[in-house]
């Protein structure tokens, strides 16, 4: 899994989702700490790390292969100071994305 929330409590909250075995790559910054339940780790035996950067290539070359798309929330350019405070409060679903053409999705 593929991790681009910013959040570290909806980070944890994704965690219990991975298969035994699963893997989740973080690439996100977050200040908070990532509470990870013992039984995960142990138990299902999952893997998490995290990437500022060299392995990118790679994961975005698995998510074109397997079809995998970013969710996203689109705003017409000329709304761009409304997706910018949207973005600021907290209440933009998924990522914000201006787009050059069209109306709010």
């Amino acid at each position: 899994m593929l991790c681009t929330a910013p959040n570290s409590r909806l980070i944890a909250d994704l965690l219990p989702g991975l298969s035994r075995g699963g893997k989740m790559t973080v690439v996100s910054f977050s200040r908070g700490m990532i509470e990870i339940p013992h039984a995960l780790l142990l138990g299902d035996a999952i893997t998490l790390q995290g990437t500022a950067g060299g392995h990118m290539e790679e994961a975005l070359s698995f998510c074109e292969m397997a079809g995998i798309l970013p969710m996203v929330e689109e705003f017409p350019l000329s709304g761009a100071p409304e997706a910018f405070r949207r973005m600021m409060e907290a209440k933009v679903h998924f990522r914000a994305v201006l787009t050059m053409g069209g109306a709010h999705a």
